[in-house]
């Protein structure tokens, strides 16, 4: 049980850091971090809507001892936050005004770098 706990601990980190890096990216206006954001915002919605059928069937049927529920109202809570948070970063990702945002970036790097 241990081992799954650091497990999911980890994994919670590298999602974090990788969140972080993809967010400080699209500050810059890289044009991969916004892919590499969306791909990784598209697997977390599903995943955490896969946990969160998984809570709500945990928590109508009889699957989960009452001692154990309030933990699960928890985890639902926020995987349910989870998916609203990432669905609301995606949705800005793509907004015609972060596009004209990078396009603007790119446009002065490509400025900036001419030889002339």
């Amino acid at each position: 049980m241990i081992d799954l706990l650091v497990a999911l601990l980890l994994f919670g980190v590298v999602q974090l850091g990788l969140w972080i890096w993809m967010a400080l990216a699209a500050v810059k206006a890289v044009a991969w971090a916004r892919v590499v954001a969306t791909v990784l915002g598209a697997i977390g919605i599903v995943m955490r809507l896969a946990f969160l059928v998984g809570d709500i069937v945990a928590i109508t049927g009889d699957g989960v001892p009452n001692a154990l529920a309030s933990h699960v109202v928890v985890e639902g809570t926020i995987n349910a936050a989870f998916v609203v948070v990432a669905i609301a970063v995606l949705v800005l990702l793509w907004l015609p005004s972060t596009s004209a945002y990078y396009c603007a970036v790119a446009e002065a790097k490509r400025h900036r770098l001419a030889p002339w």
